[in-house]
């Protein structure tokens, strides 16, 4: 499994089982791992992003979350959300209507076209 930390996504993750990229989704030790595409993107470059190794990730949820190390690795480990998943659980978790919820894992896709287009 691959680790990185980001500025604006928190701690991504790709590998877990569930064929997405992952980022941590919560303010507490009851958050979850949802498909992200922010976090897809992290893995391809973003500025801000870095590898980590998973001591550094189990470490980031420890100070973060306030856990356990015991209770960061089960969490490093946890089965991450599917995208539909993900979306009500922003709802449930944060009130996020379903077309934020999209907007905040990046699924949502513009579909504005620049009238003065610079090609």
């Amino acid at each position: 499994m691959e680790f990185m930390i980001g500025d604006d996504v928190g701690l991504c993750r790709y590998g877990s089982g569930s064929g997405y990229h992952e980022g941590l989704k919560g303010k507490d030790s009851n958050c979850k791992w949802c498909v992200d595409g922010y976090a897809a993107v992290a893995f391809v470059g973003f500025e801000s992003a870095r590898s980590v190794s998973e001591d550094e990730a189990v470490k980031y949820i420890v100070d973060v979350f306030e856990m356990s190390k015991e209770e960061a690795v089960e969490k490093l480990n946890e089965k991450g959300l599917d995208k539909d998943k993900s979306i009500k659980y922003l709802g449930k978790t944060f009130g996020d209507n379903p077309r934020r919820a999209k907007q905040i894992l990046g699924l949502l896709q513009s579909k504005t076209i620049s009238k003065n287009p610079e090609w």
